[in-house]
């Protein structure tokens, strides 16, 4: 099972704790691995439920004579799933602001009789550059300096400004000195700067228990076998448990409704909004509250730009305060309004555009109002729950520079007296 070694990490599905290694894999090299859902690092990424918690990766591969054997019984060897495991991390961790480095360990011709190799000097993550650097490693010999590897990147990690997580992997079968020492001396140097995490891929447990105890001793270190990364889910699992934490998810307009739910973002500040994050709109007239200047119109009633009780389809034409049958329908919903709230009464609001005299518009907008009112009457509305008025050319809704703006502008509105 997974296996981390302190309490305060972002902490994987409970899937992996409990699943152990148990089924397919992504690859024939490496033994069976539970099957995980894999974790969406880049939309967590972007939506700030994710975010690094380490400034630098330093990805150290074991490549000593031991990992050329077969691993568990497989046609491919140790080796060769170890690059295919590591590419895959480079694949499957998302595009950050961190940096990222390669070494490789194994005194043998393979390294030109280096115990260490830095593959990768430390530069911005890129995932190409760092899956070239893997398939450039040749192949395994020599003995197994793994605490060597440990500390080649030393002075990388000392002049890093933040902190740094190393992912060691390989079979554990240390040749020389005792890599767990160096782990724990590193540790008492560097503190809580340092977090190392292990990557299992071998075969007898001995190895294992090196490898653990190298995460033991870090104190925060997440420590797996090979088969429980060699598919998406698990890699995927691991990255988010290894390199990162939980997140304050991002809300960039503030409205307490995060980015990922957010349907209606760049919502102005200080605005009331629903669960999706959409302005509130009590009176449900498609008009937000914030915008609406006449709040609580009744249901079923057409509103205008301003959520005002409008016929908007009641547009006179110039000069003119006959009613066009294309208006016919809306006024009949309204009629239809009026007889389902008995005790409604209501003034019909006439209003003009600003072409003519202010004088002259005021009659024409007393002539629009009284039209509809009548036509209200003729439907059997009750003219004592009826009044007029006309405001002329001073309540525009729209521009009176454009032709459209004026149209909507020739409009008769319906105020609320009593509901």
């Amino acid at each position: 099972m997974y296996k981390k070694c302190n309490k305060q990490g972002w902490g994987i599905a409970s899937a992996i704790i409990m699943a152990g290694i148990i089924s397919g894999c992504a690859s024939n090299s490496v033994p069976p691995s539970a099957s995980l859902p894999a974790v969406d690092l880049a939309a967590g990424v972007q939506s700030g439920e994710l975010v690094p918690n380490s400034d630098a990766v330093i990805m150290v591969l074991d490549g000593s004579s031991s990992m050329s054997e077969a691993y568990h019984a497989q046609s491919s060897s140790k080796f060769i799933s170890e690059k295919q495991i590591s590419t895959l991390f480079a694949n499957t961790m998302p595009q950050v602001d961190i940096s990222s480095e390669l070494v490789s360990f194994g005194n043998g011709a393979c390294h030109g009789w280096s115990a260490t190799n830095i593959n990768l000097p430390m530069s911005p993550f890129s995932s190409s550059a760092l899956s070239q650097a893997i398939a450039a490693i040749p192949c395994a010999s020599g003995g197994t300096p793994m605490h060597k590897g440990l500390l080649a990147p030393e002075n990388d990690i000392r002049s890093s400004s933040g902190r740094v997580a190393m992912i060691v992997m390989g079979d554990g079968m240390a040749t020389d000195d005792d890599p767990v020492a160096y782990a724990h001396a590193m540790k008492a140097e560097f503190g809580d700067k340092l977090c190392i995490h292990t990557v299992w891929i071998g075969n007898e447990t001995k190895g294992q228990a090196v490898m653990s105890a190298i995460a033991d001793a870090s104190g925060c270190g997440v420590a797996v076998s090979g088969s429980q990364v060699a598919d998406a889910g698990g890699m995927s699992n691991f990255i988010a448990n290894a390199l990162f934490e939980k997140g304050q998810p991002r809300d960039s307009d503030g409205d307490g409704v995060p980015d990922n739910r957010d349907k209606c973002p760049g919502t102005p500040a200080g605005v009331a909004v629903d669960a999706d994050g959409c302005p509130l709109d009590t009176d449900g007239d498609g008009v937000p509250d914030y915008k609406d200047k006449c709040p609580n119109t009744p249901k079923g009633a057409k509103v205008n730009s301003q959520g005002c009780w409008s016929l908007s389809s009641v547009n006179f034409d110039f000069n003119s305060a006959a009613i066009r049958a294309d208006a016919y329908s809306e006024l009949n919903n309204i009629v239809g309004i009026l007889r389902k709230n008995q005790t409604m009464s209501v003034t019909l609001e006439g209003h003009t555009d600003s072409i003519g005299s202010e004088r002259y518009n005021l009659g024409l907008s007393q002539r629009r109002a009284r039209a509809v009112m009548n036509y209200l009457v003729r439907k059997n509305i009750s003219s004592s729950r009826l009044s007029s008025v006309g405001f002329g050319e001073s309540h525009p809704i729209e521009s009176n520079q454009t032709e459209q703006g004026r149209a909507a502008n020739r409009r008769v509105d319906i105020h609320i007296n009593k509901r």
